[in-house]
């Protein structure tokens, strides 16, 4: 993993609830801005 990558699954504690939220907002935040 890259630098950034493996920081910012330090961040999430490797918990993937955590991820997947993150990616849910990420992808709900791109669909407002797009509409």
């Amino acid at each position: 993993l890259c630098n950034q990558c493996n920081v910012a699954l330090g961040n999430f504690n490797d918990d993937i609830d955590v991820m997947s939220s993150a990616i849910s907002y990420l992808i709900n935040s791109k669909i407002k801005k797009v509409s």
